[in-house]
């Protein structure tokens, strides 16, 4: 969200908003996305771009993290801001079948915001193009099968959040969400001793949040800030939910999966925090957990340097 009023500090110093990481397994951080750096004050001395790179993991309950990195360039429009961003996501210590198959995704978004005096509206659109680590089994009797697989993802998602000033240095804000997913998931089947199988798939998903931030502006000219969230979240495919919409880094989550999913509901808290490292460059870094959430809990964890010019 973008402060106003007693916020001003945080309009200045703000936050990055980002995509996020696995719901399918069970939650973040990344979104497509990254739905980035607050708007600066319209002064003649704000920065007009940002250029920050993150990286971060989910780790999952059991195994199977998902860790990511992420490169993203914001440009800053009076009160709002556009980007463009591009991330890495890898799936870990996946087992393929019965779970994960291991996975490489890259993935380009575009999006966006602005404010309309205390409401902020957020959105973004993404695609990805995934490469799966071939899979090998033996049947009965020696037969061998190979599957290699590929596929693209294709999301969207907006957000409305509205702030509410608590004191000139807080403020809460509550905030909507939804995102929708497709992916596409090709795969070449050979079996010993009778050719390839062709096999195509395809997934959707609506995916919708609802929750809320407290910020905090902290030091002694409020150069940092400090924040508290927390949230419910509800998707029809758990397997194909791609969420960049939430209002913190580490909430915002990619859960692509090899496996039909299940529609489900969480719960999710966590924190994050802004440091001005010096005037130019800024720290961020949060963490979510879920609860909740079927098949084992994850924690979300986000890291990010700012610069901005």
């Amino acid at each position: 969200m973008i402060a106003r009023n007693g916020m001003q500090k945080l309009r200045n110093g703000g936050k990055m908003r980002q995509i996020p990481i696995s719901v399918a397994v069970a939650c973040i951080a990344t979104s497509p996305a990254m739905a980035a750096d607050e708007t600066p004050a319209g002064t003649a001395n704000a920065p007009q771009w940002s250029l920050a790179v993150a990286g971060g993991s989910t780790v999952i309950d059991g195994g199977g993290d998902q860790p990511f990195l992420r490169v993203a360039m914001t440009r800053f429009l009076d009160e709002g801001y556009i980007y463009a961003a591009g991330t890495h996501f890898a799936v870990r210590d996946a087992f393929g079948v019965v779970d994960i198959v291991p996975a490489s995704t890259w993935q380009a978004a575009i999006g966006g915001g602005r404010t309309f005096g205390k409401v902020t509206l957020d959105g973004y659109a993404a695609i990805g193009w995934r490469t799966f680590k071939g899979e090998e089994f033996l049947r009965r009797g020696g037969r061998a099968i190979t599957i290699d697989s590929k596929g693209k993802t294709l999301s969207g998602g907006l957000s409305i959040t509205y702030q509410i000033d608590l004191d000139e240095r807080s403020a809460l804000s509550p905030f909507v969400a939804g995102d929708i997913s497709r992916i596409d998931t090709a795969r070449a089947i050979e079996v010993a001793g009778r050719g390839t199988i062709a096999q195509e798939e395809r997934q959707n998903s609506t995916t919708g949040s609802i929750g809320f931030t407290i910020d905090r502006l902290v030091g002694p000219e409020g150069d940092h800030r400090v924040e508290a969230y927390g949230g419910f979240v509800t998707t029809s495919n758990s397997a194909v939910s791609i969420r960049s919409s939430a209002p913190i880094d580490a909430a915002r989550l990619f859960g692509p999966q090899d496996y039909p999913g299940f529609g489900q509901t969480w719960g999710e808290y966590g924190a994050s925090a802004t440091l001005t490292v010096a005037e130019p460059l800024l720290l961020d870094v949060s963490a979510v957990r879920t609860a909740g959430f079927r098949g084992g809990e994850s924690t979300n964890l986000f890291a990010g340097l700012r610069y901005r010019f």
